[in-house]
């Protein structure tokens, strides 16, 4: 028993160390580093890192540990986020990757480290970056073709899939909040407990839909991650290969003949999406019979 106490002991020591020095970083960061942000946004950060700070202290003292640990891993998730912000931020990537020609410019500067940064940004892409997949997956095929384009594309979104998957399964519901806001959350969550599985793979397939918030939602659910994996390594590579197999203009030129069918594809994808919405719930059932099928042939 005085072993088990030890233990507690040294591990409550240990996190509410490393707890004041996270608070203590991000604090100077705030004050000295991060000179892109407005003031306000520098005080709320402030503010966020030390409630955390004397919450974790807090409810230490009053012997709520699960409280205690999870005010800990929202310290470190801004920790994470404000490390992510000011490394893009001195390197000038971040005020790059809103075009695919500032993308571009990024990788070709990498030299040979360019196939591990398009990864990278691929990743950063699914997780935090707030910008559409297609700009980055344009700027990688246009460099290194449709084939390595598709590959290293795929393998950062599908990394990227899986980190985001991993924060709503081991975070909880109050750190997916905390990405992506509680409205967002209860939202999307819903959906997935209601309608089951088949939104999420329809929302992983069609554009316009927020796959990768999906990606969180889906790790708070009951959903597990052998169903998830086959859905990340068979839909992820399809949506993916037809954007860089279209996407760069090759087979359907964005120009004369190819503006039409353009046209025709673009509502196309805004009729099923329409239509989807308007009959989910048949459309969710018919699924449903073919995927129970496809089981019952397989046994």
């Amino acid at each position: 028993e005085e072993k088990v106490i030890n233990v507690l002991k040294n591990q409550k020591f240990f996190i509410i160390t490393i707890n004041i020095i996270l608070t203590l970083l991000m604090i100077l960061g705030f004050l000295l580093l991060l000179n892109e942000l407005e003031i306000y946004i520098k005080i709320i950060g402030i503010l966020c890192t030390l409630i955390l700070s004397i919450l974790n202290l807090l409810f230490f003292c009053l012997k709520k540990e699960k409280l205690a640990k999870t005010c800990f891993i929202f310290n470190i998730m801004l920790f994470i986020i404000l490390g992510i912000f000011f490394i893009l931020n001195i390197t000038g990537i971040f005020n790059s990757l809103s075009d695919i020609e500032g993308i571009k410019k990024i990788i070709i500067s990498s030299g040979g480290f360019g196939y591990v940064i398009t990864f990278l940004i691929h990743l950063l892409q699914v997780v935090v970056l707030p910008a559409p997949s297609w700009i980055f997956i344009l700027a990688t095929t246009s460099i290194y073709g449709p084939l390595i384009g598709f590959i290293i594309s795929t393998l950062g979104a599908i990394v990227g899939a899986y980190i985001c998957f991993l924060i709503g399964r081991l975070g909880g519901k109050k750190a997916v909040s905390f990405c992506i806001g509680k409205e967002d959350t209860e939202k999307y969550s819903e959906l997935l407990n209601t309608k089951g599985k088949v939104p999420f793979v329809i929302m992983q397939l069609l554009p316009f839909f927020p796959d990768d918030i999906m990606c969180m939602i889906a790790g708070l659910s009951s959903m597990s991650l052998k169903f998830f994996s086959i859905v990340m390594i068979i839909v992820r590579p399809i949506v993916i290969g037809i954007i860089c197999i279209f996407g760069s203009g090759g087979l359907i030129p964005f120009s004369g003949w190819g503006i039409p069918v353009w046209i025709i594809l673009f509502v196309g994808i805004i009729v099923i999406c329409y239509y989807y919405f308007r009959n989910q719930d048949s459309v969710d059932k018919y699924l449903k019979k073919i995927f129970s099928r496809n089981n019952q042939n397989k046994g």
